[in-house]
């Protein structure tokens, strides 16, 4: 018996370094320091390949068993995508689905909003037109009436900014691009895309639009949604993937490179994602960590004190910052 750890009837641990073989009293576990600790969460992916399955049921098996339905939200994920594609399937299901459009601005903080002010709207005339297959994405003309555009076309953009040290508040940037690029660069280099949230500043930014062009605004509407609510617009489509939809229920796949559409109701594998915990750990301890006895012993104690809290899927590696340190 080891008089600091209680042990069951049938349980037996024996600890040793063996620099003491004929000492006659049990060894203690190694000893260690944590000096500091921290933790990341992330998303991973995993391959259902083995039961097909409708976009409906999938995306019940993956709630049940891990998180979601994968959702896809940008290049790095797609070529985790491709390799599963590669190795193992010809194709599969991802988390996109096609819904009816529903019409948001890019800055979802509500503080920034009165009442009713996210819902303020200044169409021209038959707009929206909710034309289906493609992204909807505002542009105001300097008119001050918005369009419902293809987010992939190129256009001018209106950016905001009203964080403390800006020089500007209302930025126009004269260099075309498309709606989610432009998106990207407005949080990036200021706030975010511009909302709209009364007459009074439509009428402001009206005339900072140049005559005959038009300027993105944070607006967009999505037909596209992800199974797990996700505001992500990265999309993957093959050309002409979505001409000639069909009347639904339509669900998306990763087919080779690029996704395509068929019903949700084809049978086919799918991905699911699921969350994944990272501890990053750094301790001390007066032995030679440098010894592979030494530190496999320290891995089980490690796991052991992981599982005894419920963390029973435990992968533990290290490095060592240096032999000076102990």
């Amino acid at each position: 018996m080891h008089p600091e750890i209680p042990l069951t009837l049938c349980e037996v641990e024996v600890y040793s370094t063996w620099e003491h073989p004929q000492n006659t009293f049990p060894q203690q576990p190694l000893t260690y320091n944590y000096s500091s600790s921290s933790s990341t969460w992330s998303r991973d992916l995993i391959l259902v390949h083995n039961q097909p399955k409708t976009w409906f049921e999938g995306q019940t098996y993956c709630r049940e068993k891990y998180a979601d339905l994968a959702t896809i939200s940008n290049v790095k994920d797609m070529n985790k995508v491709i390799d599963f594609i590669n190795q193992d399937v010809s194709n599969l299901w991802i988390g996109l689905y096609e819904d009816g459009v529903i019409w948001r601005w890019s800055l979802s903080d509500k503080r920034y909003y009165a009442d009713g002010e996210d819902k303020f709207r200044n169409w021209d005339s038959g707009e929206p037109d909710t034309k289906r297959g493609i992204q909807h994405c505002a542009g105001m003309q300097r008119t001050g009436e918005w369009k419902d555009l293809d987010c992939g076309l190129l256009n001018f953009f209106l950016c905001f900014d009203d964080r403390d040290g800006a020089s500007e508040n209302k930025i126009l940037v004269e260099t075309p691009m498309k709606w989610a690029d432009a998106q990207h660069y407005c949080r990036q280099n200021h706030k975010d895309l511009l909302s709209v949230r009364n007459l009074a500043e439509n009428q402001e930014f009206q005339s900072m639009v140049p005559a005959g062009k038009l300027a993105w605004i944070g607006l967009f509407g999505d037909s596209w949604k992800w199974s797990d609510a996700s505001d992500s617009l990265f999309r993957y489509w093959g050309q002409g993937q979505l001409d000639n939809l069909g009347e639904g229920p339509n669900c998306a796949y990763a087919n080779g490179r690029t996704w395509s559409v068929r019903s949700c109701n084809t049978k086919s594998m799918f991905l699911c994602y699921y969350f994944k915990r990272r501890y990053l750990v750094r301790i001390s301890t007066d032995f030679d960590m440098s010894d592979p006895v030494i530190q496999q012993q320290l891995i089980k104690q490690l796991e052991a004190g992981m599982k005894s809290k419920g963390n029973s899927d435990v992968k533990i590696q290290w490095r060592m910052s240096g032999r000076s340190e102990k």
